[in-house]
């Protein structure tokens, strides 16, 4: 046994069905034969019937399974699932109905929020302001170099000119100068002038050697400390991995080489994430995503693994394809399914911690949000499959 965090007992279910009920008038009137077809997540529909019409009976269909009263809110849920529309909201809908119940009113207006086209991702409280913080770090250090920057110039800008007046000075001392012996007085004195502005100039060079010396230090320092509050604005708080802004950059990075590169995306979720939280607490959560994210770094050593949300990961693998890539991951899923796991402090058991996965081989020139799309449509079907496997995306 190995005392690292909480997980619940669970085991993958092997397939997912959903009731079947007659359909009474929810939207209109459903013909006798339309009522004793079912939705499905699939998007499939038994029997045949025009386009529109069949897709206004499965999404009457879909309401009257679910006792939603026809709202336009429920009525674009119902849209998404029977035309396959996300597969973040499908994904949703199966996790809520599993065991064949029904979804509640309070399910459907928050799994409909997650249709909208730019649904931010759910990020724990906690980590949302040690991303702020890191940020608020960063935006500092650069209000720092910028005032040093200018301190630096300042003191350029100042030994220019005295470099300037000195040099001036120089040449209207010179013209005075003439062979003639009459004049031996005024050259006296003209050369005095010269060696205390040459004295002036020297003191006034050691003391901006002294300042650049000490500005040059001061970059230095500030140089580490960019650093620093970079790298922090690019990790995850509760992980120590890239988050989704590092992951991005790195994903260009990837892209816009000179010479192009097989690249695979994986997207990975924690299998019945929810119930760990559910029965065991947050703090037990997020020591279980430590550990995923760990084993997953470890276990694929050679790719970029991130924390893209909640307990999801995304990865990037350089140099393979989707099936390379998938071998890989599910060397590492094996391992952490094989083991055993125990509740620090409780001493509850926990017989398998699994995750699921969908891996696609990048396009050459695929937007990010593209390639993420198709990996989470595999690993949608990871799940609607029975969890805790790697599926090869389209």
């Amino acid at each position: 046994m190995n005392a690292v965090g909480g997980c619940e007992r669970f085991t993958p279910d092997t397939g997912r069905r959903f009731r079947h009920h007659r359909v009474g008038n929810v939207i209109g009137r459903l013909s006798a034969a339309s009522s004793k077809r079912s939705w499905r997540l699939d998007g499939i529909f038994a029997g045949s019937c025009d386009e529109q019409g069949g897709l206004f009976r499965r999404i009457g269909k879909f309401l009257a399974d679910h006792r939603l009263e026809p709202t336009p809110a429920n009525y674009a849920l119902a849209h998404v699932v029977v035309t396959d529309g996300n597969a973040t909201v499908l994904r949703a809908v199966a996790e809520a109905t599993f065991g064949d119940v029904r979804l509640t009113q309070a399910q459907a207006d928050r799994i409909g929020g997650l249709a909208q086209p730019v649904a931010p991702v759910a990020v724990p409280v906690a980590d949302t302001q040690a991303a702020a913080a890191a940020m608020a770090d960063l935006m500092r250090s650069i209000d720092d170099a910028r005032e040093r920057f200018e301190r630096f110039a300042g003191i350029v800008d100042t030994s220019r000119r005295d470099a300037q007046d000195y040099g001036d000075a120089l040449v209207s001392g010179a013209a005075t100068l003439t062979p003639v012996a009459s004049a031996a007085a005024a050259q006296a004195e003209t050369l005095a002038a010269l060696l205390a502005l040459t004295q002036s100039m020297i003191g006034k060079t050691r003391s901006a050697e002294e300042q650049l010396r000490a500005a040059s230090v001061e970059m230095d320092d500030l140089r580490a400390s960019l650093a620093a509050a970079r790298q922090d604005a690019g990790t995850d708080p509760l992980t120590g991995l890239p988050n989704r802004r590092a992951f991005e950059t790195r994903f260009a990075d990837l892209m816009n080489r000179p010479i192009p590169c097989t690249v695979s995306l994986a997207m990975c979720d924690i299998d019945m994430f929810k119930g760990i939280n559910d029965r065991h607490g947050h703090d037990v959560g997020d020591r279980v995503i430590r550990l995923v994210g760990k084993q997953l770094a470890d276990g694929c050593d050679d790719a970029v693994v991130a924390r893209y949300g909640g307990e999801e990961f995304v990865m990037l693998f350089d140099g393979c394809d989707a099936v390379e890539a998938a071998q890989a991951l599910d060397a590492t899923r094996a391992a952490i399914s094989a083991r055993s796991f125990k509740v620090a402090g409780s001493g509850e058991t926990l017989e398998r911690l699994s995750f699921s996965g969908g891996v696609v081989t990048v396009a050459p020139g695929e937007a990010v949000r593209d390639a993420v799309r198709r990996a989470d449509t595999a690993l949608y079907r990871a799940k609607q499959d029975g969890r805790n496997r790697i599926e090869l995306g389209i």
